[in-house]
């Protein structure tokens, strides 16, 4: 269990966290639970090989944030990626935001909870996954889950998968962009909320 009281920083459209303080990377070896602290926190998952990682946020603390970004990179493999945000005290906030990238015969999975236990009123968490394809044999699996034990909240999730297209390339291109260099800015352009 990963115990983390240092406070981080950052931006996002839908929590306003204090600036300046860089994300806090979890590895396949720090998978399992996460116990947030009292404050501000960001955390970055990354997952690239064919392995399943679960990561559960427990927020314990009253008002406290939580914003995890992560990336599945999916080139020919079948990696799974598990969040759990779980709010066990009121007036917490969380934002979950994976970005996937799958080529190949690549078939990533991303599976994300949102939990809010009945005493956590006034709560608001959301969760985002968007998948972009290279190929047509990739494929991306999106399940989100909502449970939600409370009834002032503000909850949501989103989810959608697309592919890099003529048209998407045709104004970079028209620009005197190379191909190439066209579609690695479409991909950059669309990494941009996880890595940043």
């Amino acid at each position: 269990m990963l115990d983390n009281t240092q406070a981080i920083t950052m931006e996002s459209k839908r929590l306003h966290l204090a600036e300046n303080t860089p994300k806090i990377t979890l590895t396949a070896e720090q998978v399992g639970d996460v116990e947030v602290g009292a404050g501000e926190f960001h955390y970055h998952l990354l997952q690239s090989d064919s392995s399943e990682l679960t990561y559960t946020f427990h927020l314990r603390h009253p008002g406290s944030q939580i914003r995890v970004t992560g990336f599945i990179n999916a080139q020919g493999t079948s990696p799974t990626l598990n969040t759990k945000v779980i709010h066990h005290a009121p007036q917490t906030k969380a934002e979950t935001l994976i970005r996937t990238l799958a080529e190949g015969k690549a078939t990533p999975r991303y599976t994300g909870l949102i939990r809010i236990e009945e005493n956590a009123q006034d709560c608001e968490s959301y969760l985002n996954h968007h998948s972009l394809l290279f190929g047509e044999d990739a494929h991306s699996w999106t399940i989100p889950s909502l449970e939600i034990l409370a009834n002032e909240v503000k909850c949501s999730h989103a989810a959608t998968i697309r592919t890099i297209t003529d048209a998407d390339l045709f104004y970079p291109r028209s620009r005197g962009i190379s191909a190439d260099d066209a579609r690695n800015l479409l991909i950059e352009a669309f990494l941009y909320d996880v890595q940043n």
